[in-house]
């Protein structure tokens, strides 16, 4: 389990427990017990309440003591606890909801007997963390109800005094040094210890059964080395952050700011498509540019309350045939009734523009995250602006499970983790043809490594290049792997997987943990012809979270295709008598005709399951190859789809490739593949609330193994 805890993204809450003599902090034995009824009242001291949470609170016994939520918008909700529940102190308090699946929690705890208010933040869940002795703090109420985590008056003070040494810094910038982390309540104003927690990014990540990665970081300018401490849950003495300057934090009261905004973006997505637009409604959908953009709401998001300013990645305000641009979704009406909420602060652009995360939920209770470039208009609130780039472009961390379920080579499993790059196949007409976009582009790694992506027919992005000088159809930099069975004595895998990129040497597992979680990434784009040395734009992008090591990859579940499906899809594939096509999965066939999809289970079950913890796929993607049997040559071709996260099947239909009419497709079957169509592999990749993508990839083709 991660967790990863952010100023709204895990909104500050408070508990205030009047008259409980069982639960305080600094005094008191852990047989205390309540002598009356018990009122918990919980409400959002942050900026933005922790919507959806249930708070609970477990005393020394295991037992849930008191529980309350949904929190609602105002983050109000009361507990009260009966003295006849004979409550025993320590008492852990969570703040849990499910976001797309999976579960964010605050932790925070009280270890004596007096009454006071109870800080539920990010700072007392790396408390807990340190109370841990599993390192999680999710696990402490069951640790401390088996008898293995002390949670005393003075082991919490111990923790506590340590995260302020590392905090030190920070408090002294924001002028709350001598405040209580624990007990106490603060103004919701975007001051004091409210700034300091829009201020904090903090990263708790479990790397085996006895301890967790920490991170801490300064969120604030993008110039300059990232002000981030790294240590484990184990570490005695770690080390304080670096002096902050004032200038360097987030400007007080952001967070409310963007509250304002998804709540102003929500309500213009609540109107109906032809009031948010003046343009011609088509079933369901309008095509129209930033001038279409008509009602004042919908405006009103924008910088200068103008559509026209707004650019990212290449993509401008509007709509066309295919359904590209940016805010297409104000020309859809299927996009009536999102909802933008749980807003966080990331850092601050060079040039005063304030890049900010969000989730977006749609009426389907589709969830995605997504970051958007907002700048502060003279009357002081945020509105979007975009990052005002040419092209298309950003990076990933990256985790993928490969597995082999043809051919009898499931021991060949393995675990990659690295980085992603992302840069959209463009195409562009010249001479009445479609040709590409880019020559390459070339991405300076926060470690100063270039690497470089190529653009190719039939791959919807730029990839790197094979040892053999062939594009590849993967941007998947691996930069460490590992067998599955946990076999050593197994072939290396660039061996026996030559078609993919593997980082040479393989990064070590301290070399993994100790990148920063906002890394920058730097991208140069050299446009077709270009061939030379000087780039024609260069963009700069930062990662939310750094990749995983192997050792906390290895804690991690995936998405696993079901036993139904695989009787599907995979029948017959497992006698290796087609040579270069062994194991693949036909995409066609004579009998049946092309088949519009590999993945459609034909009895309407399950195609995929998700195990509890595992991040569900919001993207499935059909890797195949288009087969030459005259010249015995193969092309490389990948079509994908979106679905819900609570999604357990879906259809994934053919693409021509680029500059062709039909291939690999049938023309007389829109949508469907063509004859020579073989399936070589199928990707279910789901991307949690930080960025960090995590992807079961089924590879269907032989292995390059030793003969």
């Amino acid at each position: 389990m991660r967790i990863s805890t952010r100023p709204l993204a895990f909104t500050l809450t408070s508990i205030c427990i009047a008259t409980l003599a069982a639960c305080g902090g600094g005094g008191g034995s852990n047989n205390d017990t309540a002598a009356k009824d018990t009122t918990v009242k919980t409400f959002n001291i942050g900026g933005a309440a922790f919507v959806g949470a249930t708070v609970s609170i477990t005393d020394a016994t295991g037992k849930v003591v008191g529980s309350c939520g949904p929190v609602g918008d105002d983050g109000k909700c009361d507990i009260t606890i009966p003295a006849s529940a004979n409550v025993k102190a320590p008492l852990v308090i969570v703040a849990s909801r499910t976001v797309n699946g999976e579960t964010e929690r605050l932790v925070s705890m009280l270890g004596g007997a007096a009454s006071t208010e109870v800080k539920v933040t990010p700072v007392t869940t790396l408390i807990a963390a340190l109370l841990s002795p599993s390192g999680n703090p999710a696990n402490l109420a069951s640790e401390v109800a088996a008898g293995t985590a002390a949670v005393t008056p003075a082991a919490i003070q111990t923790q506590a005094d340590k995260i302020q040494a590392i905090l030190a810094p920070l408090l002294d910038t924001v002028g709350v040094k001598g405040e209580n982390p624990l007990t106490g309540g603060f103004t919701p104003d975007g001051k004091g210890y409210d700034r300091l927690l829009d201020s904090l990014l903090v990263t708790i990540t479990p790397a085996t059964a006895s301890t967790s990665n920490i991170e801490v970081a300064v969120r604030g300018a993008s110039d300059g080395q990232p002000n981030v401490v790294q240590f484990t849950s184990k570490d005695s003495a770690p080390p304080a952050l670096q002096p902050v300057a004032p200038a360097a934090l987030p400007k007080e009261g952001v967070a409310v700011k963007i509250a304002a905004l998804l709540k102003q973006m929500t309500d213009c997505y609540a109107l109906p498509i032809d009031q948010r637009v003046s343009a011609t409604v088509n079933n369901g959908t309008a095509v129209g540019n930033a001038g279409a953009v008509s009602s004042p709401i919908c405006k009103a998001i924008f910088s200068t309350q103008d559509p026209g300013t707004y650019l990212s990645n290449g993509l401008r305000v509007g709509r066309d045939a295919g359904n590209n641009g940016a805010f297409s979704g104000l020309f859809r009406s299927g996009a009536t009734g999102v909802v933008f909420d749980i807003g966080a602060y990331e850092f601050t652009r060079a040039n005063g523009d304030v890049v900010i995360s969000y989730r977006t939920v749609d009426s389907q209770k589709t969830e995605s995250f997504e970051q958007i470039i907002v700048r502060e208009d003279g009357d002081g609130k945020l509105r979007a602006i975009g990052n005002q780039y040419a092209y298309s472009g950003g990076v990933n961390a990256f985790q993928q499970i490969r597995r082999f379920p043809t051919l009898n080579q499931s021991s060949y499993d393995y675990y990659s983790t690295g980085y992603s790059l992302n840069v959209h196949n463009e195409t562009e007409l010249a001479g009445g043809q479609r040709a590409f976009k880019f020559d390459h582009v070339e991405v300076n790694t926060p470690s100063g490594k270039t690497l470089t992506l190529w653009p190719a027919a039939g791959y919807t992005s730029l990839n790197f290049k094979r040892a053999n000088g062939q594009v590849s159809g993967t941007s998947f930099l691996r930069l460490a792997t590992a067998y599955a069975s946990g076999q050593t004595n197994l072939p290396n895998l660039w061996d026996i997987e030559p078609s993919l990129v593997f980082a040479q040497p393989p990064a070590t597992e301290d070399q993994l943990a100790r990148a920063t979680t906002q890394g920058v990434w730097t991208f140069k784009y050299f446009l077709r012809g270009n061939t030379g040395t000087t780039p024609d734009a260069t963009q700069t992008y930062r990662t939310r979270a750094r990749a995983l090591t192997l050792a906390e990859l290895k804690q991690k579940n995936f998405a696993e295709i079901s036993a139904e499906f695989k009787s599907q899809a995979f029948a017959g594939t497992d006698v290796p008598s087609n040579g270069a096509l062994a194991g693949t999965v036909p995409l066609y066939s004579i009998q049946d005709g092309a088949r519009p999809a590999l993945i459609t289970v034909a009895t309407g079950g399950n195609a995929w399951t998700v195990p509890a913890g595992a991040t569900p796929p919001t993207r499935v993607t059909l890797f195949g190859t288009l087969w030459n049997s005259t010249t015995n040559t193969r092309q490389g071709f990948d079509d994908s789809t979106r679905v819900a996260p609570t999604a357990r099947s879906t259809t994934i239909y053919c693409t021509p490739f680029i500059g062709s009419s039909s291939a690999p497709c049938d023309a007389s079957k829109p949508g469907a593949y063509g004859p020579n169509t073989y399936a070589s592999g199928l990707q279910l990749t789901g991307t949690a609330k930080d960025g960090r993508v995590f992807a079961a990839h089924y590879a269907t083709y032989q292995l390059n193994l030793p003969r």
